[in-house]
């Protein structure tokens, strides 16, 4: 909540912040710098900013995915301290992979994310969000977080591609990131 949150401060200027405070409702308006670390809030709350940035910034759907893209990018930056700095440096993509539904659990009381590893040998990933039709825009922002962290690893992606999201279709069931890795 509040990375996401910090990323619209940081990111937007003045107008389009405020015409994204107009489109939270009452409940999460009211709750915007209250936030604190390590407590576990409403799914929509965080939900409601995301869709403020898809809606306010991307003006189209490619658009908006890229803005939710960036944020996830931006909510990974700010959840790495300097020891998890270190410790993305000697993972591998395997391991990162091993360990998503531990990090997802840890921070999510519903859902899965798993990926398929069937194709790890020829650099392709395939992350798939499962029961997470509560989570807005989790798809897109997902895609920030796994590409982060692939860089973080030395292994920036060549090219990543989410299906199963859309902006009619914000808060899918499932959805799925296939990530195809750069050479290293």
């Amino acid at each position: 909540m509040i990375a996401a949150w910090k990323y619209v401060d940081e990111t937007y200027d003045a107008d389009t912040r405020e015409k994204i405070v107009r489109q939270l409702s009452p409940s999460v308006r009211d709750a915007l710098g209250t936030y604190k670390e390590v407590e576990f809030y409403p799914a929509n709350h965080w939900g409601e900013i995301l869709h403020g940035i898809a809606t306010v910034v991307g003006k189209t759907e490619e658009k908006a995915q890229q803005e939710l893209q960036a944020c996830g990018s931006f909510i990974a930056l700010q959840a790495t301290n300097t020891f998890l700095r270190l410790l993305m440096r000697v993972l591998t993509p395997t391991l990162f992979a091993r360990k998503i539904p531990t990090l997802w659990s840890r921070d999510n009381t519903a859902g899965s994310f798993n990926v398929d590893l069937t194709n790890l040998d020829d650099g392709r990933l395939v992350f798939n969000l499962s029961d997470v039709s509560g989570y807005m825009h989790c798809g897109p922002c997902s895609m920030g977080w796994v590409s982060f962290a692939m860089k973080q690893m030395g292994r920036p992606t060549k090219s990543i591609k989410l299906s199963g999201w859309s902006l009619d279709n914000p808060a899918p069931k499932e959805c799925s990131i296939d990530l195809q890795l750069a050479q290293s």
